[in-house]
């Protein structure tokens, strides 16, 4: 099918996290949630112009307290394979810090998983792994 505008969802889980400064090393995890409005299709994901969007990174102290940081963000490269984002924080904790994330989503299992959901609107959402970073 031909690509349409959608709305992109990355929805992290909680995972452990290590900061290389005194304030980042109060961090035990993390959270990554980001959304985007890119063209996409079943074999097609994104396209060779950057998207924006906004995000959040929900923190967990190892004293049980939780910080948020607000993004925004740009993303570039195939959403249904690989993508980099890049952005700011543009409040909350780590403010004025730059990001940079790298995120894969297994191509083939998703583009079928899309096809097969393509009467019921298509697929909703897919698994995916990466890391990100935050220089505050």
């Amino acid at each position: 099918p031909v690509p349409r505008d959608t709305n992109v969802q990355y929805n992290g889980r909680d995972h452990s996290c290590t900061g290389a400064t005194a304030k980042g090393s109060e961090i035990a995890t993390a959270t990554f949630n980001g959304s985007f409005n890119v063209p996409m299709s079943c074999e097609v994901g994104g396209s060779s112009t950057p998207a924006t969007g906004s995000g959040t990174v929900t923190w967990k102290t190892k004293e049980g307290k939780t910080l948020k940081s607000s993004l925004s963000l740009t993303i570039t490269g195939q959403m249904f394979n690989t993508a980099k984002v890049d952005g700011n924080v543009t409040d909350g904790a780590f403010l004025g810090g730059k990001i940079h994330g790298d995120f894969q989503v297994d191509l083939v299992k998703e583009g079928v998983n899309c096809a097969a959901q393509a009467f019921t609107g298509g697929l909703r959402q897919a698994n995916y792994d990466g890391s990100f970073t935050i220089n505050a």
